[in-house]
């Protein structure tokens, strides 16, 4: 061999090599595809064992989209439960003319941003303490604050005045800053 053959051999093995990752993806994507639409067959005859299989599949998938759009656990875990419950309830309206993943998916940013809006209108609840369970008044136990911070009135105003501007303060930052 010359030292030009290794040269001119190196661009024809790099230009296969490069190929080969995308016909595999490509392979793989589809053979995931028809995994899903099997599963999702089953499923529609009533194998629960199918359904397990595509929620276990796609689980973190859905979780980490609706975290992405809610950014809190919580709520995130309760889109992707509402997500599989609502794909489970109308698992026979699917025709399959997307993949499973893609339909999956579109529920599931639709709630998370359902949820947004909900949060963005829902009136803020502060927590009263003047009211009991029932709603009735309770009665004012101000009085009872001097002597649990060491029976000096001035120093029990100047905390109280402190936790209302703190309270003022919280008003003022975004709903997500608020819960932190």
């Amino acid at each position: 061999m010359t030292p030009a053959g290794p040269k001119h051999a190196e661009p024809a093995a790099q230009a296969v090599n490069d190929g080969a990752p995308a016909a595999s993806d490509q392979g793989a994507q589809a053979s995931s595809r028809d995994e899903d639409f099997s599963l999702v067959q089953r499923a529609q005859q009533g194998d629960h064992a199918a359904f397990r299989a595509l929620f276990d599949k796609y689980n973190r998938r859905t979780y980490a989209i609706a975290l992405g759009v809610l950014k809190n656990p919580q709520d995130a875990r309760d889109v992707v439960q509402e997500a599989f419950v609502k794909v489970y309830r109308h698992l026979g309206n699917f025709q399959g003319a997307s993949s499973f993943y893609t339909w999956l998916y579109r529920i599931t940013m639709n709630l998370a941003i359902d949820q947004v809006r909900r949060k963005k209108t829902a009136k803020q609840v502060d927590f009263d303490d003047t009211r009991g369970r029932d709603g009735d008044e309770v009665e004012d136990l101000g009085n009872l604050t001097p002597a649990l911070a060491g029976s000096d009135p001035g120093k029990t105003v100047a905390r109280k005045e402190l936790t209302r501007k703190i309270q003022e303060a919280l008003l003022t930052l975004p709903e997500y800053h608020r819960q932190v």
